[in-house]
């Protein structure tokens, strides 16, 4: 089959290839994807952001430089899904990663965001041959892609690595656009003051949300958390937690029930995962909810975690108290990041209702 007969094809199913191509993305991007501090995975990504700079490079070049019958002309279709396939694999990819980090209740802006974007990525094919678009999209997908490789590499995690994810974003990206404008300096001119503003608009959304805690504390993320009548660590590798019976319909709860007698203790442990290295202090806020006030913070338990562990990193609180009402747990970062919480209903009994222990 010729070249000319695939693109006559290509432009007649241009929209079921389209969303094929967004499926497609989405589906090997979730099957791929393991850990986030795994290199395999950061070369994917990032070859991913080099593959659509290229399409970005070729489609603008053939349209400062029009050669009509050209091997561009002929492959210029191809990019443009190429550029969709690849926008789809990454911002499938953050959505996976940083839902994993996430609180929904306190980082749903975001993940609503990512999945904007991704969504969105299906409808924008005629705007791909804009040049202040695609960059403008190419800024957000390697703002996002730092956030957590800058962290993952360094091993830390703070306020100032956040501060050089956003610098190296900045400064790689003005090296792309000086490239750029070696290559095709007129559409770089025309485009330079929409493109300026629209990145500077982006930058300062992104660090408004950080700074809002809405963006997810990412590479953090939790594995597990439950309330438990009492938690005590047997070895280095396993805990013993007592827990109350699980009836039938538990699954249709909105939340736990913790039935204590007056002046036991409640104890909630979770799991969180780190990168490999990383090691930081979080945070196990109590909180109890008042019909006035809201949620009241009761106390705040530092816990230090390290990073590595599969299954995450197992620390455990404990409260004494803890009196009848509506209670919430967050795992948060120092600066209040949410890495997600447990809710429980604590009730006062007479005695200890029947306990089952179990391995953690």
């Amino acid at each position: 089959m010729r070249l000319h007969t695939i693109t006559h094809t290509l432009e007649k199913y241009e929209r079921h290839i389209s969303s094929a191509m967004l499926l497609g993305g989405f589906i090997f991007d979730n099957l791929t994807l393991t850990r986030i501090d795994r290199s395999r995975d950061h070369i994917i990504l990032a070859s991913y952001l080099l593959i659509i700079l290229l399409c970005i490079f070729l489609v603008n070049l053939f349209e400062a430089r029009p050669k009509r019958g050209g091997f561009l002309e002929k492959i210029q279709p191809w990019l443009i899904f190429a550029i969709q396939f690849f926008f789809g694999g990454l911002f499938s990819n953050f959505i996976v990663l940083y839902s994993r980090s996430a609180s929904f209740i306190s980082s749903w802006p975001f993940l609503v965001l990512l999945f904007a974007l991704l969504v969105g990525n299906e409808f924008f094919k005629k705007h791909y041959a804009r040049f202040t678009f695609h960059m403008s999209i190419f800024f957000v997908a390697l703002f996002s892609f730092l956030i957590f490789f800058v962290p993952v590499v360094l091993r830390e995690m703070s306020g100032s690595i956040f501060f050089l994810s956003g610098l190296s974003t900045v400064i790689l990206f003005s090296l792309v656009m000086y490239s750029f404008s070696r290559a095709f300096p007129e559409r770089i001119e025309e485009s330079k003051r929409t493109l300026a503003f629209s990145i500077t608009f982006i930058f300062i959304l992104i660090n408004i949300l950080y700074i809002t805690n809405i963006i997810p504390p990412i590479p953090l993320s939790l594995k597990d958390i439950g309330v438990f009548h009492s938690v005590y660590k047997k070895s280095n590798a396993e805990f013993i937690v007592l827990s109350e019976e699980q009836k039938g319909y538990a699954f249709l709860r909105r939340y736990d029930t913790l039935s204590l007698v007056q002046g036991e203790p409640a104890y909630v442990m979770s799991s969180v995962f780190a990168p490999t290295d990383l090691s930081l202090r979080v945070v196990h806020n109590w909180q109890l909810y008042d019909d006035k006030k809201g949620w009241i913070s009761v106390a705040k338990i530092p816990l230090t975690i390290i990073g590595g562990r599969e299954g995450g990193y197992r620390i455990y609180s404990r409260e004494d108290d803890v009196s009848p009402g509506l209670w919430q747990v967050s795992v948060e970062t120092e600066r209040g990041q949410v890495i997600g919480r447990v809710k429980f209903l604590v009730e006062r009994v007479n005695q200890d209702p029947p306990l089952q222990s179990s391995l953690r």
